[in-house]
């Protein structure tokens, strides 16, 4: 084990010690249980986060949604590609 030392708010030393008496440990026992539950909460929140697509990924996969969907664009999307996006007339 490693020696280290920290500075902690009074509030959070007096309920450090109060947890250590309550529990029947030492007040280094108690602090060792508490990262270790937290170190392991946070490894589990961040193995069951989705990562997050770039946006070329998410246009994929939203093409696909509506695809699945059954929605089409306009047919001459190509030619009319102002009209459609910005609403602009010829």
């Amino acid at each position: 084990m490693m020696r280290t030392q920290i500075y902690l708010p009074e509030y959070e030393y007096k309920r450090l010690k109060d947890r250590a008496k309550v529990q029947d440990k030492t007040f280094a026992q108690v602090i060792r249980d508490l990262l270790r539950l937290g170190l392991s909460e946070e490894k589990r929140q961040r193995e069951t986060k989705k990562p997050k697509a770039s946006g070329a990924q998410y246009l994929l996969q939203m093409a696909k949604e509506a695809e699945r969907l059954g929605f089409e664009g306009p047919r001459d999307m190509s030619t009319t590609v102002d009209e459609v996006i910005y609403g602009l007339k010829k």
